[in-house]
Protein backbone atom coordinates (compact mmCIF):
# COMPACT_ATOMS: atom_id res chain seq x y z
CA UNK A 1 0.00 0.00 0.00
CA UNK A 2 1.53 3.35 -0.96
CA UNK A 3 2.24 5.88 1.73
CA UNK A 4 2.21 9.62 1.37
CA UNK A 5 4.60 12.12 2.94
CA UNK A 6 3.28 13.14 6.33
CA UNK A 7 0.69 10.32 6.35
CA UNK A 8 -0.23 8.87 9.71
CA UNK A 9 0.39 5.16 10.02
CA UNK A 10 -2.10 3.27 12.13
CA UNK A 11 -1.21 0.26 14.24
CA UNK A 12 -2.12 -3.05 12.61
CA UNK A 13 -2.27 -5.22 15.71
CA UNK A 14 -5.19 -4.96 18.15
CA UNK A 15 -4.74 -2.50 20.95
CA UNK A 16 -4.73 -3.77 24.54
CA UNK A 17 -7.80 -1.64 25.31
CA UNK A 18 -9.79 -3.29 22.47
CA UNK A 19 -10.64 -6.12 24.88
CA UNK A 20 -12.81 -3.86 27.01
CA UNK A 21 -13.62 -1.15 24.47
CA UNK A 22 -15.33 -3.42 21.95
CA UNK A 23 -18.00 -4.68 24.40
CA UNK A 24 -18.70 -1.07 25.44
CA UNK A 25 -19.17 -0.16 21.79
CA UNK A 26 -21.67 -2.99 21.29
CA UNK A 27 -23.53 -2.09 24.49
CA UNK A 28 -23.63 1.57 23.36
CA UNK A 29 -25.31 0.54 20.10
CA UNK A 30 -27.83 -1.57 22.01
CA UNK A 31 -28.50 1.31 24.42
CA UNK A 32 -29.08 3.57 21.40
CA UNK A 33 -31.70 1.09 20.14
CA UNK A 34 -33.29 1.07 23.59
CA UNK A 35 -33.26 4.88 23.71
CA UNK A 36 -34.91 5.11 20.29
CA UNK A 37 -37.58 2.55 21.22
CA UNK A 38 -38.36 4.12 24.59
CA UNK A 39 -38.41 7.61 23.07
CA UNK A 40 -40.86 6.48 20.42
CA UNK A 41 -43.03 4.82 23.07
CA UNK A 42 -43.00 7.83 25.41
CA UNK A 43 -43.71 10.36 22.64
CA UNK A 44 -46.51 8.24 21.18
CA UNK A 45 -48.05 7.86 24.66
CA UNK A 46 -47.71 11.65 25.14
CA UNK A 47 -45.56 11.10 28.20
CA UNK A 48 -42.62 13.03 26.72
CA UNK A 49 -41.50 15.15 23.80
CA UNK A 50 -38.40 14.68 21.67
CA UNK A 51 -35.92 17.28 22.88
CA UNK A 52 -33.47 16.95 19.98
CA UNK A 53 -34.71 19.22 17.13
CA UNK A 54 -33.21 17.02 14.41
CA UNK A 55 -34.74 13.86 15.81
CA UNK A 56 -38.02 15.68 16.39
CA UNK A 57 -38.05 16.59 12.70
CA UNK A 58 -37.44 12.96 11.74
CA UNK A 59 -40.13 11.83 14.15
CA UNK A 60 -42.53 14.22 12.43
CA UNK A 61 -42.00 12.20 9.25
CA UNK A 62 -42.92 8.94 10.95
CA UNK A 63 -41.56 6.34 13.35
CA UNK A 64 -39.67 4.34 10.71
CA UNK A 65 -37.65 7.34 9.51
CA UNK A 66 -37.01 8.30 13.15
CA UNK A 67 -35.68 4.83 14.02
CA UNK A 68 -33.60 4.47 10.87
CA UNK A 69 -32.19 7.99 11.17
CA UNK A 70 -31.27 7.60 14.83
CA UNK A 71 -29.74 4.18 14.44
CA UNK A 72 -27.75 5.13 11.33
CA UNK A 73 -26.43 8.43 12.72
CA UNK A 74 -25.28 6.98 16.04
CA UNK A 75 -23.90 3.83 14.42
CA UNK A 76 -21.83 5.87 11.97
CA UNK A 77 -20.53 8.06 14.79
CA UNK A 78 -19.58 5.04 16.90
CA UNK A 79 -17.97 3.38 13.86
CA UNK A 80 -15.85 6.47 13.25
CA UNK A 81 -14.76 6.54 16.89
CA UNK A 82 -13.95 2.82 16.72
CA UNK A 83 -11.84 3.30 13.58
CA UNK A 84 -9.93 6.07 15.38
CA UNK A 85 -9.72 4.19 18.68
CA UNK A 86 -5.92 4.33 18.66
CA UNK A 87 -6.27 8.01 19.60
CA UNK A 88 -7.03 8.97 23.17
CA UNK A 89 -9.72 11.43 22.06
CA UNK A 90 -11.69 8.71 20.23
CA UNK A 91 -11.38 6.37 23.20
CA UNK A 92 -12.71 9.09 25.49
CA UNK A 93 -15.49 9.75 22.95
CA UNK A 94 -16.52 6.08 22.99
CA UNK A 95 -16.56 6.09 26.78
CA UNK A 96 -18.58 9.32 26.81
CA UNK A 97 -21.11 7.85 24.37
CA UNK A 98 -21.45 4.76 26.56
CA UNK A 99 -22.00 6.84 29.69
CA UNK A 100 -24.42 9.21 27.92
CA UNK A 101 -26.59 6.40 26.56
CA UNK A 102 -26.50 4.54 29.87
CA UNK A 103 -27.73 7.65 31.70
CA UNK A 104 -30.30 8.37 28.98
CA UNK A 105 -31.77 4.89 29.24
CA UNK A 106 -31.83 5.08 33.03
CA UNK A 107 -33.63 8.44 32.69
CA UNK A 108 -36.20 6.81 30.39
CA UNK A 109 -36.77 3.93 32.80
CA UNK A 110 -37.10 6.32 35.72
CA UNK A 111 -39.56 8.50 33.81
CA UNK A 112 -41.67 5.47 32.92
CA UNK A 113 -41.72 4.37 36.57
CA UNK A 114 -39.45 1.34 36.25
CA UNK A 115 -36.71 2.74 38.50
Amino acid sequence: MPTFPGAISYPRQPLARDRWLQPLLIITLLLNLMDATLTLFAVRAELAVEANPLMDELLGHGPVLFMVGKLVMVSLGVLLLWRLRHTMMATVGLLAAFVAYTLTCLWHLHGLGYL
